[in-house]
């Protein structure tokens, strides 16, 4: 897998790539490009124009946003993938364990505000800071809902 300098999206389809368990030359013939100008993509010695980057995509059955870096291989390696789903996977069993009483719920109008920055995140793709404020979020939103409607 590519280090922590190698963060360029030649790097990220070397990295996709082998993880296809495709050599240069397979995925060179899967998305109609010279072997040679994927060689030099993945070096960082030519840009990946946005018709190499659609191509390998395709190829690769990967997203464009994938290979353009949000989220890159290099980041979702598993343990700190793991640690990142951890406290999601509890707050999703507080929807089948009921609410927490040790939840204090904010009002209504703060949860509100709180829902609108995350999807704002979201669209700005800060999946680091999404996963930092959805675990708690959806404890309080699963706790507001259970006291709300008994």
């Amino acid at each position: 897998m590519s280090r922590p300098d190698d963060d360029h999206i030649g790097a990220r389809i070397a990295d996709y790539r082998k993880l296809r368990h495709l050599t240069q030359l397979g995925l060179a013939q899967r998305a109609f490009i010279s072997r040679g100008t994927i060689a030099k993509v993945e070096a960082g010695l030519t840009p990946a124009t946005p018709t190499i980057v659609a191509a390998v995509a395709r190829a690769l059955e990967v997203d464009i946003a994938a290979l353009n870096g949000q989220p890159y291989i290099s980041e979702m390696r598993q343990d700190r993938l793991d640690r990142m789903i951890a406290p999601l996977s509890d707050a999703l069993d507080l929807y089948d364990l009921g609410p927490d009483p040790d939840i204090s719920p904010r009002a209504a109008e703060t949860l509100s505000v709180e829902v609108h920055e995350l999807c704002a995140d979201a669209c700005a793709t800060q999946y680091k800071v999404i996963g930092s404020k959805l675990p708690g979020l959806l404890g309080e939103l699963t706790t507001a809902f259970s006291t709300s409607s008994t």
